[in-house]
């Protein structure tokens, strides 16, 4: 069954989600349905706005039944009415708050690049018989003016969906290869510095040259770039991904696969890809005795 809305009586009406991937996914069709609703209606003679309180209860997680589903829903539905009007609200304040917060950072998100928000923090990648450096990974944060430093594992997945992570990790690529001189030219040599690249990015097939246009631009060699992808990202379209990576590595830039042991690939199989470093995950390796 797809999704589904009928009225109940009067002016209350019942939205049936089927198959919701994540309750993120739910407050954003709540916040479009508002959105929606508040344009103005044009009728002979005057013009109407029209908004909505809308109560959100989920399956099996606050009811079981329809009927336990229905209750919740509209005792959350009043809860909006009280709020003041023309919101939504979830049956549990846990689920009031995540929402809340997500929708606030998706709208922030907006503006972060052009603020000026994002700050690269680097990881270094040292040997560990010798203790001698080998690289350094560049990874991207927020720092949020009132929300303080976002974790990546809340701002990255709604950037990968609204499109912003492309001209996001442009700027990441280019801040990190402009921060390698600087390090190159205090003397730190043969230190590579590596740079995540989005399935978003990799798959506009303009990676050749935003990689070849960010060296020439910032005069790093480009045998001190490595460009890390994940392993699923590469098994989405296996010979895409060769070609592409093959294309990039002629300039002298190197590649790695981060999360590896979490897709589908083989050992034998990567040996189509021109790869350097595997980073193992620690899901493949944590009951290793």
């Amino acid at each position: 069954t797809g999704d589904m809305v009928a009225r109940v009586s009067g002016d209350e009406f019942i939205v049936l989600l089927a198959d919701v991937a994540h309750l993120d996914d739910v407050a954003r069709v709540a916040d479009k349905l508002l959105a929606t609703l508040a344009e103005p209606v044009a009728v002979p003679g005057r013009t109407l706005f029209v908004t909505a309180s809308l109560g959100i209860a989920t399956y099996p997680r606050d009811a079981g039944d329809f009927e336990g589903l229905f209750n919740h829903a509209d005792s959350a539905m009043y809860h909006a009415k009280q709020a003041g009007r023309n919101n939504f609200q979830f049956f549990t304040e846990e689920m009031n708050r995540r929402a809340r917060r997500q929708l606030q950072l998706e709208t922030a998100l907006q503006s972060a690049l052009a603020r000026r928000e994002f700050v690269l923090h680097y990881q270094p990648q040292v040997e560990l018989g010798s203790g001698r450096l080998l690289g350094i990974e560049a990874l991207l944060r927020w720092q949020h003016p009132t929300l303080g430093l976002v974790p990546p594992g809340e701002f990255i997945p709604l950037a990968e969906e609204n499109g912003l992570i492309v001209p996001i990790g442009e700027w990441v690529l280019a801040q990190a290869c402009r921060d390698a001189c600087t390090w190159l030219d205090a003397g730190l040599r043969d230190v590579q510095v590596a740079v995540n690249v989005s399935s978003r990015q990799f798959q506009q097939g303009k990676l050749l040259e935003l990689v070849s246009g960010t060296l020439a631009a910032t005069g790093l060699p480009a045998h001190l770039l490595d460009i890390e992808l994940t392993e699923s990202l590469l098994m989405e379209d296996p010979d895409s991904a060769v070609a592409i990576m093959q294309s990039i590595s002629a300039l002298g830039v190197t590649f790695s696969i981060d999360d590896f042991g979490t897709g589908y690939s083989s050992l034998a199989y990567l040996r189509r890809f021109p790869v350097t470093t595997l980073k193992i995950d620690r899901s493949f390796v944590a009951e290793i005795v």
